[in-house]
């Protein structure tokens, strides 16, 4: 009998172990960029930034994409909205992505937890950089307020 449950325990931590590295190899594959859509850049021809929005009183997953082009696609639950942005607009947020700043941000930059506030994460470059309503810390303040509507 204590063979049985030895070996059963075995199994089921060899079943969590697979699902472990599973989980693992996917989100690899997602932070390099492999994940598929937009995120990685197919059909857009160059970087596409994805910036996701979520939290907030009303709980809202909006995710804002810039292909390399300038144009901007808003996700949100009650559909979609597209704008593109203008050629200068573009400029400073191609400087802003290429710049020193974006380029020595930490992969989280999160603050101290506030109830209710957005969570952003920004992938760009095959980067990703978390932030929240209190770590917008520049450049992804103005980002956001080039890319928002």
């Amino acid at each position: 009998m204590r063979r049985a449950w030895v070996a059963a325990v075995l199994a089921v931590a060899a079943v969590l172990a697979v699902l472990a590295v599973i989980s693992v190899l996917g989100l690899l594959a997602v932070l390099a960029g492999a994940g598929g859509g937009a995120e990685s850049g197919e059909g857009g021809g160059g970087d596409v930034l994805v910036v996701r929005v979520s939290g907030g009183i009303a709980g809202v997953d909006d995710v804002i994409t810039v292909a390399a082009d300038g144009a901007v696609t808003v996700e949100r639950r009650g559909g979609v909205e597209e704008r593109r942005l203008g050629e200068e607009e573009l400029a400073e947020l191609t400087a802003l992505l290429a710049g020193p700043e974006f380029a020595a941000l930490p992969r989280d930059v999160t603050g101290s937890p506030v109830a209710d506030a957005f969570g952003y994460e920004f992938r760009y470059g095959g980067r990703a950089v978390r932030a929240d309503d209190t770590s917008l810390v520049p450049p992804l303040d103005e980002i956001l307020a080039l890319i928002r509507f």
